[in-house]
């Protein structure tokens, strides 16, 4: 069973790495963007909830900045949008350790307000 789903797996990355230079149209491009946008925030939910237990409702936190980020850099400095993303990933990681050590120690309906919490005061800190 491991080497027929290490096969799978194998093909299954042939085909991600194919695509765009198989598919040139815009529209299912953004569509498969879309899919694995979704696809990786369901799975970001899932470890969370899923696994561990606790109710997050501050992930828009982590992806807003990473998108935020990787755009400014990308529209400000000329970067190429790989490296834009490279550094909106790595400054989404930072933020999420420094919101995460506090508040992980919380559970429950604390936990869940915290990370309200969080994403409004994000929220009013973008918007102003």
């Amino acid at each position: 069973m491991g080497r027929a789903r290490l096969a799978v797996g194998l093909a299954a990355l042939l085909l991600l790495l194919a695509f765009p230079l198989v598919v040139t149209q815009p529209f299912p491009r953004h569509v498969f963007i879309t899919i694995f946008l979704y696809a990786t925030l369901a799975q970001a939910w899932n470890l969370l909830a899923g696994y561990c237990g606790q109710i997050s409702l501050g992930h828009a936190v982590f992806f807003g900045t990473g998108a935020y980020t990787s755009s400014m850099l990308v529209k400000t400095f000329d970067l190429t949008p790989w490296a834009g993303m490279a550094a909106g990933a790595l400054l989404a990681v930072a933020l999420s350790q420094a919101i995460g050590y506090p508040v992980f120690r919380l559970h429950g309906h604390y936990f869940a307000i915290a990370t309200i919490a969080v994403g409004e005061i994000v929220h009013i800190v973008a918007v102003n």
